[in-house]
């Protein structure tokens, strides 16, 4: 329970630091795949966050497969680039 408690909120930075550099591979690179694990990185953190508070399994299925169907794009994007 204890080692939970550290380390969810350590996991929701990591998702948000990893987001943002998403953005950044995607704004300053020009690489689209970074806008899309940004979006599911974002996604899985904000699903960590409500996961803390309790919120609803529906609404927790439904940010989880948007977050996945966001990360399988950006795969698409960095195949078609090879």
């Amino acid at each position: 329970m204890i080692l939970t408690d550290l380390l969810n909120p350590l996991a929701i930075v990591i998702e948000y630091l990893i987001a943002i550099g998403g953005l950044y591979i995607g704004a300053v690179l020009k690489k689209p795949a970074g806008y899309c694990f940004a979006v599911t990185f974002l996604i899985f953190g904000l699903y960590d966050f409500f996961v803390l508070f309790g919120v609803s399994q529906d609404i927790l299925a439904l940010l989880n497969i948007i977050a996945v169907i966001a990360g399988l794009y950006g795969i698409v994007l960095l195949a078609k680039k090879s």
